[in-house]
């Protein structure tokens, strides 16, 4: 869908609704699922991405598979590397108020995982959207959503 429209569906929200709805009250297996599923969905996209700018480049595909590995055992050991660094020098490095003036630092995508998983997997999509929740006829907007194109594409195939 990407390669023909240039649009992706978003699958942050989704994979965090369906494991929340599986494991309720399981927060880390909201993250894991997020990222195995959202995550590595982004990354694969990027991935393609590039294979289809070094097509236009003729650049060899095994030299761009070997660029792109090789990229990415870099960059892990990079990141890797550089937060160690910084949790060791820094000590605190993520509490916001045991840090001096004098250091900016902070942790904010930490705060964004552990949100999700608070609401998503804690709290879970059932005591919101379900049948324990005040949300629960949001779930036909789903069905409107999945039989809106279909129903428009339809009328566009038939000529008049």
């Amino acid at each position: 869908m990407r390669a023909t429209t240039n649009q992706a569906p978003g699958l942050n929200v989704i994979t965090e609704y369906i494991i929340g709805y599986i494991y309720l009250g399981y927060p880390v297996a909201n993250i894991l699922f997020k990222v195995y599923g959202h995550v590595s969905m982004k990354q694969a996209i990027f991935f393609v991405q590039d294979f289809k700018l070094d097509h236009y480049m003729k650049i060899p595909p095994r030299a761009m598979f070997v660029a792109q590995v090789l990229g990415t055992i870099i960059a892990a050991l990079v990141q890797l590397g550089t937060a160690w660094w910084l949790i060791d020098t820094i000590p605190n490095i993520c509490d916001r108020e045991l840090l001096p003036e004098s250091r900016p630092w902070t942790c904010p995508g930490d705060h964004v995982f552990y949100d999700a998983s608070v609401i998503w997997g804690l709290i879970g999509p059932r005591r919101i959207f379900g049948d324990l929740g005040y949300y629960s006829a949001i779930n036909w907007l789903f069905l409107a959503g999945a039989i809106g194109p279909l129903s428009f594409s339809c009328t566009l195939s038939f000529p008049r």
